[in-house]
C-alpha cells in the first residue's frame, strides 16, 4: 500500500487589501500568525512553504484527504480567531483547497489549488 500524502492550498484574500490600507507591516504579522498557528497545529512530518504573497501550501504525509480537511478547518477556525482581535486583518479570510494523492501524485497541489479556486474543500 502506498503512503497517503495531503496538500493543502491556503490563499489570504483580502490580504492585498489590507496591505494597501495598512502597509506592508500587515504582510509580516500574516505571516507571523500562520506560522504560529501551523507551528502549533502541525506534526513534525508536516511541511509548509508560501508559494507566493498571502499564498501557503501544506504538506501532510500520511494523511488522508478528509482528515485534512478537519485539519484545515481547525485553522481556518484559529486565524479566524485571532484576525478577529487585530484590526489589519479585518477582511481577511482563508480559501483552502485540499487534495491527496490516492489519484496519483503528479496532479495533486494542481487539484488542490483547483478546488480552492472553486469554492474550497471547506464549505
Amino acid at each position: 500500500t502506498a503512503m497517503v500524502l495531503s496538500v493543502v492550498v491556503i490563499e489570504m484574500d483580502g490580504l492585498r487589501a489590507a496591505v494597501e490600507q495598512h502597509g506592508a507591516t500587515v504582510l509580516n504579522t500574516a505571516r507571523r500568525k500562520m506560522a504560529a498557528i501551523f507551528r502549533d497545529g502541525l506534526r513534525r512530518t508536516d511541511a509548509y512553504g508560501e508559494l507566493g504573497i498571502g499564498e501557503l501550501c501544506l504538506a501532510l504525509p500520511t494523511c488522508t484527504r478528509d482528515v485534512a480537511v478537519r485539519r484545515a478547518e481547525n485553522i481556518v477556525r484559529r486565524f479566524e480567531a485571532e484576525a478577529a482581535e487585530d484590526p489589519q486583518l479585518k477582511g481577511v479570510q482563508l480559501l483552502v483547497g485540499v487534495a491527496d494523492t490516492t489519484d496519483g501524485l503528479q496532479s495533486v497541489a494542481v487539484r488542490a489549488e483547483r478546488e480552492l479556486r472553486s469554492g474550497g474543500s471547506l464549505r
